[in-house]
């Protein structure tokens, strides 16, 4: 059974590499108009992630009885890469209203509250996702011969954040 210390740890780093993805996209943003940038930083991600995708399908020199499965795998993780940019986007504006600003302190702390439980919200969502990840990526997994699963756990070993220091 996995830890709470690790669940939490994970999270946090889902959060920061979809922050980090979105903090990029947007510095690279030329368009000033908010619904414009937030659009293209978008298709930004979904453009990196499809050519990451393409390389690891590369890789992994997929046989056509196996196309399927990638097919139905990669096309469910640009759909929950989409779903998490959006929720990431939508948490940080949430957390970023000047409201607090004329609070009084009690007033404040509620107002804090909200917003952790906007945070806790996040966090469920995400756990949700990352079961629905794990049911995907066994499936997809299991169509893979053995040099194939270790070119992908290698592959993905880089490609995502490494969890070995949360103990």
């Amino acid at each position: 059974m996995v830890s709470i210390k690790k669940l939490i740890g994970s999270f946090t780093a889902l959060s920061l590499c979809a922050f980090l993805f979105i903090g990029q996209a947007i510095a690279d943003s030329k368009d000033s108009s908010p619904k414009t940038s937030t659009r293209n930083n978008q298709l930004d991600v979904i453009r990196f992630t499809q050519a990451r995708l393409e390389r690891l399908k590369t890789k992994l020199n997929l046989q056509p009885a196996q196309l399927a499965a990638w097919d139905q795998w990669s096309a469910h993780l640009i759909a929950d890469v989409k779903k998490q940019q959006e929720d990431d986007i939508k948490l940080t504006q949430n957390w970023m209203d000047k409201e607090a600003d004329n609070l009084t302190t009690p007033e404040k702390i509620a107002h804090q509250e909200k917003h952790l439980q906007m945070h806790i919200a996040h966090l469920q969502n995400q756990l949700t996702r990352l079961e629905e990840a794990r049911v995907n990526v066994t499936t997809f997994y299991s169509n893979l011969s053995k040099d194939q699963q270790t070119i992908f756990d290698l592959y993905w070993q880089e490609s995502a954040f490494n969890h070995a220091h949360i103990s």
